[in-house]
């Protein structure tokens, strides 16, 4: 009977695929393609309430997430697909509150606070105007260009991305907006992706 053994090429190899796969592994978990929802869940007076049940749904999708918030009234749900959710809340001794319209965008954390009024579960009240618009939770700076201002802002180069040197925090050299400078950092820190998925050329960081 004859036994295998792996020479020293094969075990280089080996190494290198190990090597390569641990490279891949890094480079899929630095991108970010989801955002998150926190929030806090508080009564009439203010104080928060833990126990309650708390359900996310994606209006686009249908896709649905449930979660209880702590002993501090919040909850916080991460890795949420991008879109336009609806939130209610639901919890003993008070009327059911829904919120519609809130927004996830991709690489940020939505803010949103919901007050409860005393009363049936049966009974749904709407609440409106509980999103924070000003992000408390992260000194990042992140916006979202929609596809509707893509296609209506004047673009000489039909290049969108030619729109991130509107946003705050990005310093442009003359109309070079790849080689752009962000948060003060060296153009050679930036990198731009697309859908999640490195879109540079690694060699010359373009």
């Amino acid at each position: 009977m004859k036994r295998f053994r792996p020479s020293f090429a094969t075990k280089g190899q080996m190494v290198l695929a190990l090597l390569l796969t641990c490279l891949f592994t890094v480079t899929a978990l630095g991108q970010v393609t989801t955002g998150s929802l926190r929030g806090s869940v508080a009564d009439p007076t203010g104080a928060m309430l833990p126990g309650a049940t708390v359900s996310v749904v994606n209006n686009a999708t249908g896709a649905e997430r449930s979660a209880e918030t702590g002993n501090s009234g919040t909850f916080d749900f991460q890795a949420l697909q991008p879109g336009t959710y609806t939130v209610t809340v639901d919890t003993r001794g008070f009327r059911r509150a829904v919120v519609r319209d809130v927004i996830v965008s991709v690489g940020s954390a939505a803010q949103l606070n919901i007050p409860l009024e005393v009363g049936p579960p049966s009974e749904t009240v709407t609440v409106a105007a509980s999103q924070e618009v000003i992000n408390q939770t992260s000194p990042t700076l992140t916006n979202v260009i929609n596809t509707r201002q893509v296609v209506d802002l004047p673009l000489g180069g039909r290049n969108p991305v030619e729109l991130a040197a509107l946003q705050a925090g990005i310093a442009v050299i003359g109309n070079d907006t790849r080689g752009a400078s962000v948060g003060g950092l060296r153009q050679t820190a930036v990198n731009l992706t697309q859908d999640g998925i490195n879109a540079m050329d690694n060699f010359v960081k373009t």
